[in-house]
């Protein structure tokens, strides 16, 4: 384990980011608005997304009612509060002894997923999960500069999967966004919030929050952070990858490369490693694939005459369904640069 990458100093110095990350998204936020204004959109887009009777609703009505009565440095005063709630919330954090205990049992959690017979044996996992592809490159990469791997995204196992064969290919660990959602399970969310995840509330709308949100990622990859990003946005719902991206957080890299050059930053390239993820079974197909024929076609896709109506074809399934031997296949693609030109392992573009 190389404990030389940033992210090991995270713990000490989340402060002295918390701090930077709340004053920079404020000053993002005023430069090209208003306070009245800024204000103005978030207590709106708030009372538009809770409930009536959500216990927030009278905060944000008491501040939408009195913006033309408070001064300039009263709205700024407020707007740094928030700013600061904000940027608590989101921030991730990272305890060493918690990332070597998790990268030692993972492959025993993971057996109990993969394994038909539900052994404990570390091996049966390690066995199933195949590691390809430029693998070499990403990690002379990640010592040269800062790596921000892009997955394709099929479930909530994939941060999990991803982070466990970093380790495993010799790449530091890596911060990453997740559903605030996921934060609900107590035993993933003590994990997660130890091994560098910071939380994203895609329930919340206006621009401050999400000013905050990229200001978060700017900043810690500025700071030589790895990072990890699904730039599909949310999980795939037909098994396809995604064609149209969310560029939103990918954009701070390019942010970041520009502020590293500005600053003169020893190491200041950002590189792109994109990775595919496959399993053999996915956790939330089900669901997945539910919701994904409802969005295209809606009450019309009701099938009555399918593979299943047929006997030959279901026994067929039914076999090789019970003759698979689930496994996990990652794939790392050639790394680019920011711009997205192919690098060599020397992070030559």
């Amino acid at each position: 384990m190389n404990s030389d990458s940033p992210i090991f100093q995270m713990q000490h110095l989340e402060t002295e980011i918390l701090a930077e990350v709340a004053e920079r998204a404020l000053e993002k936020s005023l430069a090209s608005q208003s306070p009245e204004f800024v204000l103005n959109e978030v207590a709106y887009r708030e009372l538009l997304r809770l409930h009536k009777k959500h216990p927030k609703v009278a905060y944000w009505q008491n501040i939408y009612g009195s913006l033309n009565r408070l001064t300039r440095d009263e709205q700024i005063r407020q707007l740094t509060t928030l700013t600061q709630e904000y940027a608590r919330d989101v921030i991730g954090h990272f305890d060493p002894k918690v990332y070597r205990f998790a990268t030692s049992m993972v492959p025993h959690i993971m057996s109990l997923f993969l394994d038909s017979q539900l052994s404990w044996r570390k091996d049966s996992f390690q066995e199933k999960v195949m590691i390809e592809g430029h693998v070499e490159a990403a990690r002379k990469l990640s010592e040269k500069g800062t790596v921000i791997l892009v997955p394709t995204h099929s479930s909530n196992m994939d941060s999990i999967a991803v982070g466990w064969s970093a380790f495993r290919s010799g790449l530091p660990p890596v911060t990453y966004g997740a559903g605030k959602n996921l934060f609900t399970n107590r035993i993933l969310s003590f994990f997660m919030q130890n091994l560098g995840a910071y939380r994203v509330d895609r329930r919340i709308k206006h621009e401050l929050y999400k000013t905050v949100l990229k200001t978060y990622s700017l900043v810690i990859l500025e700071r030589g952070f790895h990072s990890l990003f699904f730039p599909g946005g949310t999980r795939s719902r037909s098994g396809l990858v995604e064609q149209h991206l969310k560029l939103g957080l990918m954009g701070t890299g390019l942010e970041a490369y520009i502020n590293n050059l500005r600053n003169k930053k020893a190491k200041p390239n950002i590189y792109i490693v994109p990775c595919t993820i496959n399993y053999y079974l996915v956790l939330e197909a089900e669901t997945l694939i539910d919701d994904y024929l409802k969005e295209q076609g809606q009450s019309r896709y009701i099938i009555e005459d399918d593979e299943s109506s047929k006997f030959l074809k279901t026994a067929s399934y039914l076999k090789k369904t019970l003759q698979l031997d689930a496994s996990l296949f990652i794939r790392y693609c050639p790394p680019m640069d920011i711009f997205g030109n192919l690098v060599d392992e020397e992070g030559v573009s």
